[in-house]
């Protein structure tokens, strides 16, 4: 990405598990705490941590702000690029 946009600067590799919007806060909150249990299970975090990816303990909605951060931010860059999809 950072040959193809200027200014892009490269961020850690992330991932995430998505809910529909719909979805209650109670029921995202649950999830979002089995899904953190899941991954920080020291046999699960160990082959996580080996191939490169560090679980964090960010709540549902601290998660939702850095992917709307992540979005408006490559997304300028890719506007700003005229990057088209083909």
């Amino acid at each position: 990405m950072k040959d193809t946009l200027p200014g892009y600067e490269s961020t850690l590799s992330w991932g995430m598990f998505f809910a529909s919007g719909k979805t209650p806060t109670a029921i995202v909150e649950k999830l979002n705490a089995a899904i953190h249990a899941a991954i920080l299970a020291p046999d699960v975090a160990k082959i996580m941590q080996r191939d490169g990816y560090f679980p964090d303990q960010r709540n549902a909605a601290e998660t939702g702000e850095f992917f709307r951060q992540e979005v408006e931010r490559t997304g300028a860059m890719v506007k700003a690029a005229k990057i088209e999809p083909n």
